[in-house]
């Protein structure tokens, strides 16, 4: 992977502004025979390569000594080249109906964001909106899982993911405690799923295919100075997701979990239950 970024800043006594550019480049190389160390005797063979370049932006406005407006965007366009000249393994192996095909995709993404910051009080609270699209990546384009029903593979039919997302956040500091909240919940078109399909003669073949999902969760936490070597802090945080398209639960969400921590002049103990 290579890849480069430059950016711009610019900033008054209220308005800051960055705009700037960046782009990158992957590819996917492997090689391989039968016996000990035989394959390090074979050529690399390139098999997939993709590229993004994007231009972005970002506004914050100051409104006063205490609130402030984040807004951003960036649009970037998404290219993914097939190199694969055989798909599958062994007696599977056949021709790859995609090799040398490309995919392009312009992607666009945004947020606007609320902050408030009192540091008299301690008290400190954020909203925010955002739109973002995301390429499949290299997984989900070249594996082996197959793609939607009545497609020819994955990198021909999987499209890009597209989620809108509501956070909010709220946090306290005093002089020795610290206590925070976050929540979110977003729609996301275009969710990209594995799902295990029946197969010939009884087994299981991985699938790809989009659907559309909704996710939620929240984060509760507290830290407290005990002294000044001991920090002593607990979370608890859920995450949920449903399957719209198919009126079920999503499956692969992280669990609900609770932790404890400790910390001693930077060494760490933690117990947390899932």
């Amino acid at each position: 992977t290579t890849g480069g970024r430059i950016a711009l800043a610019f900033e008054t006594t209220r308005f800051q502004w960055t705009i700037g550019a960046d782009t990158q480049r992957s590819t996917h190389r492997q090689r391989g025979a039968m016996g000990r160390g035989a394959y390090a005797h074979q050529p690399w063979l390139e098999d997939a390569a993709m590229r993004n370049t994007g231009v972005f932006g970002e506004l914050i406005s100051h409104l006063d000594g205490r609130q402030r407006l984040v807004a951003g965007a960036r649009v970037d366009r998404g290219e993914a080249t097939d190199q694969r000249v055989r798909t599958g393994s062994g007696m599977m192996a056949r021709p790859n109906p995609t090799f040398g095909a490309t995919r392009r995709e312009t992607l666009s993404s945004g947020f606007l964001r609320y902050e408030y910051s009192d540091p008299a009080s301690g008290f400190s609270a954020f909203a925010g909106l955002g739109h973002a699209e995301r390429m499949p990546d290299f997984w989900e384009l070249f594996t082996s899982a197959q793609g939607p029903m009545g497609s020819v593979n994955a990198f021909s039919a999987i499209a890009p993911e597209k989620t809108a997302q509501l956070d909010a956040g709220l946090q306290w500091r005093g002089q020795r405690t610290r206590v925070w909240t976050t929540l979110y919940a977003g729609r996301v078109h275009d969710y990209i799923l594995y799902t295990y399909a029946s197969g010939m003669g009884g087994m299981s073949t991985l699938r790809e295919q989009n659907i559309d999902a909704d996710i939620r969760g929240g984060e509760l936490g507290a830290g407290f100075n005990a002294t000044p070597r001991w920090t002593l802090g607990a979370t608890l945080s859920q995450a949920w997701g449903g399957n719209r398209t198919q009126h079920r639960w999503l499956p692969q969400m992280t669990p609900a979990e609770a932790r404890l921590t400790a910390d001693w002049k930077g060494a760490r103990a933690s117990f947390g239950v899932g």
